[in-house]
């Protein structure tokens, strides 16, 4: 005699692997595009603090009558003694507001950084200042992620090179195509119209005697892919945008500076010019 409830048919060992590996499948296909938003989010983000960096510079230099003198600043708050002028360390106690904030000083895609030393940081890392990381976790001099650009306001931190003039103020003609703040491994850097592109991935220079990423010049500490296939910028208008890799040689990085040289489509660059792993990103 039957009994009235029957027992529920088990899962076999083949369906149980069978429906695993459609889990899998889906993972896989999923994985990707969780990936892109997040870093979407992430970008946007950044943008956003950029933005928040653009309110802070444009009510200091309204304070100051459009003047952009870091220099003078630097030198009467800013030296950290380390050879080094911190981004966020060049105004007066008047203006420091968004530069205490860690949040607002990193990219959340590059919030670490390497304890050991004064580093310098990488395309997902964070650089910092001092003797140790762990001295400077609660103050304006780091870590970070964003750098400045060493022609506007005559910092104090690089000797500028000869063959171009600084910008001083920020009321200036094509103020929209002038890179102030982005994403940076460095603090400060300038761009030289004559520099060569790395010819090396900055995700591959690694030194593992120090353990942080060695850039061969300053300006390659913001040719990185951060943000796929660029980085994000504050111009000098005050306007946020992302700017490709290979753009960064087409912008007005100071008066004299010309942004139709030979590594631009109308300085007549070619594909094959540049660098194998830079000729994949869209050129300018």
């Amino acid at each position: 005699m039957k009994s009235g409830c029957q027992s529920s048919r088990a899962f076999t060992l083949v369906e149980l692997l069978v429906v695993i590996s459609v889990i899998a499948v889906l993972m896989a296909v999923l994985m990707p595009s969780l990936r892109r938003v997040r870093n979407q989010a992430r970008a946007m983000v950044c943008q956003s603090n950029l933005r928040q960096w653009g309110v802070f510079w444009s009510t200091y230099c309204a304070e100051y009558d459009g003047k952009i003198d870091l220099k003078d600043r630097g030198e009467r708050y800013g030296d950290t003694g380390t050879g080094e002028v911190s981004i966020w360390y060049f105004c007066d106690p008047n203006f420091v507001g968004v530069m205490d904030d860690p949040k607002v000083r990193c990219c959340p895609m590059a919030t670490r950084c390497f304890e050991d030393q004064p580093s310098m940081g990488g395309v997902y890392s964070a650089w910092h200042m001092g003797s140790h990381l762990k001295d400077f976790k609660r103050n304006r001099y780091g870590p970070g992620s964003y750098g400045l650009n060493n022609w506007v306001g005559r910092p104090l931190a690089l000797s500028l090179p000869e063959g171009g003039r600084p910008w001083l103020r920020c009321d200036v003609k094509d103020a929209k195509t002038i890179p102030f703040i982005m994403d940076s491994a460095l603090v400060v850097y300038y761009w030289d119209s004559e520099e060569e592109p790395p010819s090396i991935d900055t995700k591959l220079i690694v030194d593992p005697q120090q353990g942080h990423l060695f850039f061969t010049n300053r300006m390659t500490s913001v040719v990185i892919d951060r943000h796929s296939g660029g980085i994000n910028c504050l111009f000098l208008d005050w306007s946020v945008r992302k700017v490709g890799i290979k753009e960064l040689w087409t912008l007005k990085w100071h008066k004299d500076y010309n942004t139709q040289g030979r590594w631009t489509k109308a300085g007549g660059v070619q594909p094959e010019h540049w660098p194998e792993w830079m000729r994949r990103y869209k050129d300018y």
